[in-house]
């Protein structure tokens, strides 16, 4: 039999609209404030003009324009828009560049084959039981 909709219940029968009603009202997750679940406030102040990132002096660094891309070697790649206007720097490991924003390595740039591809972090995974 398919569930009555409110307007169909009688009014006598309360019980009956209080357990419908039921799956309607939304879930209380927690009822501690995330404040006092992670132990008060940070420490630390914060920032909202923190200082520019500082490169290691000699490094090859280069401003990601308004397309996110770069000129390097003649060439434009393809870094990413999220970064136009910001200063990435480029590695020259054997046949391939690292495009690092910060400390963080965002592209590659294999100038052989004349493409730049992003870099997939690896992240520790849980064993299956499979293959237990």
């Amino acid at each position: 039999m398919a569930p009555r909709r409110k307007a169909q219940l009688p009014v006598d029968r309360v019980e009956d609209r209080i357990e419908w009603d039921a799956p309607l009202q939304a879930p209380v997750w927690s009822a501690t404030r995330p404040l006092l679940e992670y132990g008060g406030p940070s420490p630390r102040r914060y920032d909202p003009k923190p200082t520019r990132w500082e490169y290691p002096a000699g490094a090859w660094v280069l401003k990601v324009g308004r397309d996110g891309k770069v000129k390097a070697k003649g060439r434009n790649w393809k870094i990413n828009k999220a970064l136009a206007g910001e200063w990435v720097q480029l590695v020259h490991t054997e046949h391939r560049w690292m495009v690092f924003c910060c400390s963080t390595l965002v592209r590659e740039i294999d100038p052989l084959v004349q493409c730049s591809t992003i870099v997939e972090h690896w992240t520790l995974t849980a064993k299956s039981d499979s293959t237990l």
